[in-house]
């Protein structure tokens, strides 16, 4: 087997482990079609960077992301689903790591 071929191979095993592992983590205090909702959501997000010709917004990484974070801070005041807002929190942390990264 290739060098290409046995990464590739190693790579989609571990996707599939990170989404099984996303699943049971989302299982833990959601119902099965919630937790598959979640895990589509993120799985969709990522796809939607690679279906793009191009970015349908002309700004920098850094204010893409910081416009992310106000859309998340917006939908965490708007619903009053713990849960929810625990998830919408995670994903702020995310956005905000990735702009110390950037930093």
């Amino acid at each position: 087997m290739s060098d290409q071929r046995r990464y590739r191979q190693e790579l989609r095993q571990g996707f599939h482990q990170f989404a099984m592992g996303m699943y049971h983590s989302y299982l833990e205090t959601h119902t099965p079609k919630e937790a598959e909702a979640f895990v589509i959501e993120a799985i969709n997000e990522q796809l939607r960077l690679f279906m793009a010709d191009e970015p349908s917004f002309g700004e920098s990484v850094t204010e893409t992301i910081n416009q992310k974070i106000k859309e998340f801070q917006d939908q965490v005041t708007k619903t009053s689903n713990f849960d929810e807002q625990m998830r919408l929190s995670e994903k702020i942390d995310t956005l905000k790591n990735a702009l110390e990264i950037l930093s």
